[in-house]
């Protein structure tokens, strides 16, 4: 996604239709679709959106850890506004080790449930967008677009939405495919119960041990 990894920073608003149809556009100039879509955290809000917006594209999609559902943990608020802070504060290189260490180390460290996970080469590779401007501000833009508040109601509209389509016709058999580390500390698996109570057909998966990136952390089991 924009804004992440080594992606282009478009100077332009970092919400969830941006991305959702991002991931459309995609899926349409590589000629993939109707395909699976596989969405982490912020990802996960990106990749539901775009499952409701663009079922030509998006047949099914699993969700992992997602961002935008029910209830964050306590952590979450305070560890966003530090993070938000830290970006729109910054003062230049002799404040570029408190950057890094606020954004990428402290939680990286805080999300993993065993440092074994962490490395040096993570936290370099994830801090490397934040060294341009446009990467700060991409950073940035994330963070406001994507505080839970402002994505729960939206999704939730989508949601029924999904359950009215789920009951008459559907393109094809559309799924979803709920997977959640049980000890993530932002996104405690209560929200992964969104899917079971709103979706109708939702499938949900907690997976012990593990925490915000089950992906890594259990990489066998998601895949």
């Amino acid at each position: 996604l924009a804004g992440f990894g080594h992606s282009t920073n478009p100077m332009q608003d970092y919400d969830l239709e941006f991305f959702s149809s991002q991931i459309a556009t995609f899926i349409r100039e590589m000629d993939l679709g109707p395909t699976i879509v596989v969405g982490h955290s912020i990802g996960g809000a990106a990749s539901l959106d775009a499952f409701l917006r663009f079922p030509d594209e998006v047949q099914s999609v699993v969700l992992i850890n997602s961002a935008g559902f029910d209830v964050p943990g306590p952590d979450l608020d305070e560890d966003l506004d530090r993070m938000g802070r830290s970006l729109f504060n910054y003062q230049g290189d002799s404040d570029w080790e408190r950057l890094v260490a606020t954004v990428i180390e402290t939680p990286l460290k805080k999300l993993y449930t065993d440092e074994k996970w962490y490395s040096q080469k993570e936290v370099d590779r994830l801090a490397a967008n934040l060294r341009t401007g446009s990467g700060r501000r991409a950073h940035l833009e994330v963070l406001r677009n994507f505080v839970p508040t402002n994505v729960v109601g939206r999704i939730m509209a989508k949601a029924d939405e999904l359950r009215i389509r789920s009951k008459s016709e559907r393109r094809g058999q559309r799924d979803i495919l709920v997977l959640w580390g049980e000890q993530d500390p932002w996104f405690p698996p209560r929200m992964a119960e969104f899917f079971r109570s709103r979706i109708p057909g939702a499938k949900v998966a907690i997976l012990k041990g593990t925490g915000h990136y089950a992906h890594v952390e259990q990489a066998d089991t998601v895949a």
